[in-house]
């Protein structure tokens, strides 16, 4: 499984899904996007990635992860 921080905006937000599929198309891995931080501490942005098609292996995540 990979799964990536999602913060920034729409910009940000391609770049960190086109890394996630890049590696997802080496390992084969799913990816998951996590948008906890996002959500919780940049209130002026939202998720902007709903608006392309991405792939089909992809679910959305709400949970804190742990810091190390």
């Amino acid at each position: 499984m990979i799964e990536v921080n999602i913060t920034g905006g729409l910009g940000n937000q391609l770049f960190q899904y086109a890394f996630a599929r890049f590696l997802q198309q080496q390992t084969g891995h799913s990816i998951v996007l996590n948008i906890y931080e996002l959500e919780k501490y940049d209130k002026k942005r939202k998720l902007s990635l709903q608006h392309f098609i991405l792939n089909s292996e992809i679910t959305i995540n709400h949970k804190k992860l742990p810091w190390y």
